[in-house]
């Protein structure tokens, strides 16, 4: 799922990944021996840049402590064992695993090899089928009396940027940025809504297109295995756009994992931005859309160092804390020694001794 070896005759193999829908995902691919991507300028932007990972400043992914740590517990020192079992489906899992290393370690605790759900999350059609009967009966309950009814107005929620984007629209946007209807396509979700009345469209434009049921056997269909490879898939390609990152713990945390893997290329669609060009569009204004969606698209960082900014979480934005900068003109934010442990160890110690002496003269 890398690039390829550039030959005489063929440009390398690229790869990219779109993510649709709720937690949906495309991957792209071409094996033309012409560029795929066009040469439109919008805010003196090159598309052909996108092939490339975004631009670092100098700043790379750093795990090395800031402050020094003792050595974890061994089994005397420890307060006790900490067992967790989790569920859902494979990021919030994977998620959970991690808040359960840091819970661990605050707690000076054991962490036991978390349980790990297979079954639940994939069998759950309406995410209380994992409940016995009775359960059942009292979370309904509940829900009823705590919780009123919504009522949601399509046009209002489009306007502010709530609703994913349809299949269609996610064409139309690839599409304007320079991709052509020779490009292999990937879907990486779960059941789309409305089926295939709703891909219709997008296969229209893009035909070339595959899923991980065709990369595998059927065992891919169910389970955590299909999602651990469009993961995967997604988080090597060269692109990758997420077209709803509301509570899609699978867009967010890929997010995340591409920009601590070296700033991989990342599109993120303003959909607050899109929604007056696609409205009009239904409204039979379509003059000019593939300039306006260009003018929406190549105005983002594209997988850039960046603030985070709220509601963005840390899982989907760890800059700067996970990083460092080389050569950098903050000492803060400067890269740590290959020896930081024996550094910050050494620095701990020196730090207590002088307390010790202190408090001797006093």
């Amino acid at each position: 799922m890398r690039r390829g070896l550039r030959s005489k005759t063929s440009l390398c193999r690229l790869w990219v990944a779109v993510a649709v829908l709720v937690t949906g995902t495309i991957w792209l691919w071409s094996s033309s021996s012409i560029v795929l991507l066009g040469t439109y300028r919008v805010q003196d932007f090159v598309v052909n840049d996108l092939w490339r990972t975004a631009d670092s400043n100098g700043w790379r992914a750093s795990s090395a402590p800031r402050t020094y740590w003792l050595p974890p517990p061994t089994e005397s020192e420890s307060n006790g064992y900490l067992r967790v079992r989790c569920n859902g489906g494979l990021t919030q899992q994977r998620s959970a695993i991690c808040n359960a290393v840091v819970v661990a370690r605050i707690m000076n605790a054991t962490l036991v090899l978390p349980e790990l759900d297979t079954n639940s999350y994939w069998h759950d059609e309406r995410c209380i089928d994992i409940f016995t009967p009775k359960e059942q009966e009292i979370l309904l309950k509940y829900r009823e009396q705590h919780f009123a009814k919504k009522k949601l107005v399509h046009r209002e929620r489009r306007l502010i940027g709530k609703c994913p984007l349809t299949p269609e629209e996610v064409g139309l946007i690839i599409r304007a940025m320079g991709f052509d209807n020779t490009t292999r396509i990937y879907l990486a979700s779960g059941e789309l809504f409305g089926g295939e009345r709703f891909m219709n469209p997008f296969k229209a434009m893009f035909p070339r297109l595959e899923n991980h049921s065709m990369v595998g056997s059927g065992k891919l269909d169910k389970g955590l295995a299909g999602s651990a490879v469009d993961y995967m898939v997604c988080l090597l390609s060269d692109i990758f756009m997420p077209t709803y990152d509301g509570p899609s713990n699978f867009a967010n945390n890929l997010m995340g994992h591409r920009l601590y893997s070296g700033f991989r290329a990342t599109i993120t669609p303003n959909r607050k931005a899109l929604a007056p060009i696609f409205m009009d569009m239904d409204e039979g204004h379509a003059s000019g859309y593939e300039e306006r969606i260009r003018q929406v698209m190549f105005s983002t960082h594209f997988g850039a160092p960046h603030r985070r900014i709220h509601p963005e979480s840390f899982y989907t934005n760890s800059w700067p804390e996970c990083f460092c900068q080389m050569n950098a003109r903050n000492q803060a934010d400067q890269c740590p020694p290959n020896n930081v442990h024996d550094v910050l160890e050494s620095q701990f110690h020196s730090t207590g001794e002088v307390s010790v002496a202190a408090s001797a003269k006093r």
